[in-house]
């Protein structure tokens, strides 16, 4: 049988693989050894009952679950002659929190930038934090879903095309890690555009009279009576 201190060697690459934490325990789940992703021994977390490891060690088949410490972690557990070995991603997930919140501090610089609303999505394409183009959050679009959003984290790829939430505006979507993804798009070109484009069709369509000439110099007043009779002449 393969003596503790080896298996505690080889825990640590575990940890390391695993990017989380990996652990043995007897048969009952108590812990007799815990290290991180770092190598490091947790010695706080001895003789504390895994109850994963512990499901494991009494059914002696493998066991898929939560992890007790982090929220959302996927922890697994061993049955290995009379230990149990058992791993963890929680270094992983939490640094994806901290992406996460990195990203949401960063984006009402990133809307400003890109002139447009900028968005953080979870793994369904469902808003999860939207700011406009001024960099104020936008309350209105937090918890709509995005098809493009949503096909972009299935597939895991960048997505380019129409935006959902302004007409004629482009938008990217970018998934970051499995479980949520960054999007924007150049709304506030494409309505700085369209008023543009009103404000010249305003201006096409616009007459003018003879008082709207301004000046009064002698030359002015001559051609504006000469436009005048000739009108009235026609």
């Amino acid at each position: 049988m393969t003596q503790l201190s080896e298996i505690c060697n080889r825990l640590k690459i575990i940890a390391e693989i695993c990017e989380g934490y990996a652990t043995i325990t007897d048969l009952h789940g108590m812990r007799l050894h815990t290290f991180d992703s770092n190598g490091r021994e947790l010695e706080d977390m001895k003789d504390k009952v895994y109850d994963l490891a512990k499901l494991a060690g009494e059914t002696g088949e493998i066991q898929i679950g939560k992890s007790q410490i982090a929220q959302d972690a996927q922890t697994w557990a061993i049955p290995w002659g009379q230990y149990v070995i058992a791993a963890s991603n929680i270094s992983k997930m939490e640094r994806d929190v901290r992406l996460q919140q990195s990203l949401s501090n960063a984006l009402p610089f990133i809307a400003r930038v890109v002139g447009g609303e900028a968005v953080i999505f979870n793994k369904d394409g469902m808003r999860i934090m939207s700011v406009d183009a001024s960099g104020a959050t936008n309350l209105n679009y937090v918890g709509t879903i995005s098809n493009s959003a949503k096909r972009a984290m299935e597939e895991q790829m960048p997505t380019f095309g129409q935006s959902t939430s302004t007409q004629g505006a482009l938008a990217v979507r970018v998934p970051i890690t499995k479980n949520f993804g960054l999007g924007f798009n150049n709304e506030l070109t494409v309505k700085n555009e369209n008023r543009l484009f009103e404000e010249v069709k305003k201006y096409q369509s616009a007459r003018y009279t003879l008082k709207d000439i301004i000046g009064e110099s002698e030359k002015i007043t001559r051609v504006k009576n000469l436009c005048l009779n000739a009108s009235k002449a026609s």
